[in-house]
């Protein structure tokens, strides 16, 4: 692969939201989880501001954002409870209703994630989430997540998207079931063991080189936001058993370009933040 075929790679980490393997997901059906309210979403998802969260660029930091507020919500107001689940239901009307976007304005993830009655489930209790080398390591709020819509006969295996606001264009597919462990550090957040997400960008040199490839699966993102409210992201990609990371800027509104802006130090020092392994074992 060319340099600039490996770098635009990080094209397929912006699809959708965020294993250690499917035993331990199981684990937390077990766990008391409490069920998000649609009147605390809202009210929850306008404290989000300063960029356009439905662009599917942003969807992954303004998920991000709402699952750590809704963890600090559980925590105070049910302290006995492991998690929460977040129904497709009302993270869709809440969207709809924050951002002032109709039901059939709505973008085409956001409608098949509701189509297909696909619920979130956060768990954020349990030694097994984070295990920090050391205290500096320790971030500031974990959880297991899985996204899944149930196993019915005829049910959806998996539901595709075209992603027409990036460059280049993008082809993503949701399995029925994904799962993946998120963090928050001091400045940055982090996705890993990410499984059931992947891509293949269609238009360009990119889409015919995938014609050959194919779909490749997102594995972790690392992202830090600029004191201007740019998004900063490393990401890894794996096809086979071939490993790519790649950096990207995401601007407020939702353009993504490849690397980071020139003349910017301070980006510079994001982008060798972003390159440190937290220091945490799973």
């Amino acid at each position: 692969m060319t340099h600039d075929i490996r770098v635009l790679l990080f094209a397929a980490a912006f699809a959708s939201v965020f294993c250690r393997g499917a035993a331990l997901y199981a684990q937390d059906d077990k766990k008391n989880v409490v069920t998000a309210p649609y009147d605390e979403l809202v009210g929850i998802m306008k404290k989000v501001k300063g960029y356009k969260p439905l662009m599917t660029t942003n969807a992954v930091r303004f998920q991000s954002e709402v699952v750590f507020y809704l963890i600090k919500w559980a925590k105070q107001k049910h302290p006995d409870a492991d998690g929460v689940l977040l129904g497709h239901k009302e993270w869709f009307r809440a969207s709809l209703a924050v951002n002032n976007v109709r039901k059939e304005d709505a973008p085409g993830y956001m409608k098949l994630a509701y189509q297909n009655k696909q619920d979130m489930r956060i768990v954020f209790k349990g030694e097994e989430i984070v295990k920090p080398v050391n205290a500096a390591s320790r971030p500031d709020a974990s959880a297991h997540i899985r996204t899944w819509w149930p196993k019915t006969p005829g049910c959806a295996k998996e539901f595709r998207f075209v992603d027409t606001n990036s460059v280049p264009v993008l082809r993503v597919t949701n399995k029925r079931v994904i799962t993946y462990r998120v963090m928050r550090f001091a400045d940055m957040i982090v996705c890993d063991k990410i499984n059931g997400i992947s891509g293949r960008p269609l238009t360009g040199l990119l889409g015919l080189v995938f014609k050959v490839l194919g779909e490749v699966r997102v594995v972790e993102s690392r992202t830090i936001v600029s004191r201007d409210n740019l998004q900063i992201v490393r990401a890894y990609c794996k096809k086979g058993p071939v490993g790519i990371w790649a950096m990207s800027t995401v601007y407020p509104d939702g353009h993504a370009i490849k690397g980071i802006p020139k003349a910017r130090p301070d980006l510079q020092r994001i982008a060798s933040r972003l390159s440190a392994k937290p220091k945490v074992q799973f």
